[in-house]
């Protein structure tokens, strides 16, 4: 990590697939992030309500669950400036975050599969400075 680390970031990750769970998992973990993965909607509800974390990774898994619903219901557990990360597979349709029975996900960031462990870092990096940047703000108007 980079100056960021005043403490270890805290990240949850949602991901449907086992193996892909425990390699991000994995390269997380090298890049000095404390990792609580997940593999099913439940579990990343329980995750996100207890150890709010300081980032938010969700997968889009498959198309026979909504994908987005979970995205709300983890909005609605964590605070606002808790960045959530999506990593959006091109081969489900409607897999952009949108406009969707009337209601807009709100998502602060996405990579397409495929992506490199360096593309995952970084869109983890800037969100983490933007949600310092935001934090710091909100101290300095206060």
């Amino acid at each position: 990590m980079d100056e960021l680390s005043e403490t270890v970031k805290i990240i949850t990750y949602c991901e449907g697939n086992q193996e892909v769970a425990q390699l991000v998992d994995h390269l997380l973990s090298q890049q000095g992030f404390q990792v609580t993965s997940t593999t099913n909607q439940e579990e990343c509800l329980k995750q996100v309500a207890t150890v709010q974390p300081d980032l938010v990774v969700i997968t889009e898994t498959s198309e026979q669950t909504d994908e987005w619903a979970i995205l709300w219901k983890v909005k609605e557990r964590v605070t606002r400036q808790t960045p959530v990360l999506g990593l959006i597979n091109r081969q489900v349709p409607f897999s952009v975050p949108s406009i969707s029975n009337g209601a807009f996900v709100e998502i602060d960031d996405y990579i397409w599969y495929p992506f490199g462990p360096l593309d995952l870092a970084n869109s983890i990096q800037r969100l983490l400075k933007r949600k310092r940047a935001y934090r710091l703000v909100g101290k300095s108007r206060g």
